[in-house]
């Protein structure tokens, strides 16, 4: 019994071998690359794209998430461009602080308690009593909340200027009490809070100079995860400081926001 459609087949072989010509070409490039992986049902690995420079003819890094990097490769992971102070920086424009856990303790008090280096008291509407607190940028003891500051590490008018200002203000908020990676807010003294005011790495580094290193990579890292961008002279201090050995130790990229 001769099969119905079986003599409109001859052809078979050499249109199998176009298409499977076809796929390799297809494949060789990263648009089609994908397309297939979809077509497979598995979807690309997931990077993080961060633009390198202010040249467009340079290409975008890419890394993946939760890469690991010399810190000295940090200034690199930076967009390079001026300051900007137009629209002049609001600061009430970064609501903080904010219960975002509703847990009775605001972002202030999250920090007081998570950096104390004795244990706290919490009482009633979250009074904090008991704690003792060292300034990472002076070395100052405190023993009272009321002796501390919680300083944005990349200060709220440093980050308008270097891209904040398009922001919305839901993300400013976000960034504003940001406790998901423990170096964006830091427990200072006032003293050492007020030096630094709202300056970049390139006119302020701490006077505890066995702290510069992690000051200037938790810097770095903070505007990685923010995408924000620095200027030349910065970006030349970054590059001074994250040298020889504090460039050697090794850092987790944050999740970008």
């Amino acid at each position: 019994m001769t099969r119905r459609g079986a003599g409109r087949h001859s052809s078979w072989p050499v249109a199998l071998l176009v298409c499977a010509v076809c796929l390799v070409v297809l494949s060789a490039t990263p648009v089609g690359a994908a397309l297939l992986q979809r077509v497979r049902g598995a979807d690309p690995a997931p990077v993080v794209t961060i633009t390198k420079g202010p040249a467009p003819s340079d290409p975008p890094v890419s890394v993946g998430p939760a890469a690991v990097v010399a810190a000295s490769t940090l200034p690199d992971l930076l967009a390079v461009r001026p300051e900007t102070t137009t629209p002049p920086y609001r600061r009430d424009l970064f609501e903080h602080w904010i219960d975002a856990d509703r847990d009775g303790c605001n972002t202030r008090s999250e920090v007081l308690i998570e950096e104390s280096t004795t244990p706290v008291t919490i009482t009633g509407r979250c009074r904090i009593s008991g704690g003792t607190w060292v300034s990472p940028m002076d070395g100052t003891v405190a023993f009272e909340p009321g002796d501390i500051e919680i300083d944005h590490h990349v200060p709220l008018a440093e980050a308008w200027r270097s891209g904040a200002s398009a922001w919305s203000d839901a993300r400013r908020r976000a960034f504003a009490n940001d406790l998901d990676v423990p170096y964006a807010l830091v427990a200072s003294s006032t003293m050492a809070n007020q030096s630094k005011g709202d300056k970049d790495p390139g006119r302020w580094l701490p006077t505890n100079g066995a702290y510069v290193c992690e000051y200037v990579t938790a810097w770095a890292l903070v505007k990685y995860r923010w995408s924000l961008a620095v200027d030349e002279r910065e970006q030349t201090a970054l590059r001074a400081n994250l040298s020889g050995a504090c460039g050697d130790h090794l850092v987790t990229l944050p999740p970008v926001m």
